[in-house]
């Protein structure tokens, strides 16, 4: 979980199970707990996918997010956050 610039947090969740996702949540403060609960993700990657070590990192003035999967090679940027 990061809070980021504009008052706003950005958080990535991993599922467990077989069908393992990370859910990237970009939210107000007062609004992360509802969106969480209500699964209203901005993102959603999948592990099977990217595998299970992986690196995230944000650019706040991009808006960019990047996901670096260790066991399997993939570069994803998202100006869409």
């Amino acid at each position: 979980m990061q809070v980021l610039d504009n008052q706003k947090v950005l958080l990535v969740l991993q599922t467990s199970g077989v069908d393992g996702r990370i859910l990237v949540y970009l939210e107000p403060l007062a609004a992360l707990e509802g969106a969480v609960h209500r699964q209203r993700h901005k993102k959603i990657f999948h592990v099977d996918k990217i595998g299970l070590e992986y690196l995230i990192a944000f650019d706040e003035q991009k808006r960019r997010l990047a996901i670096c999967g260790a066991s399997k090679v993939m570069i994803t940027t998202d100006s869409s956050l």
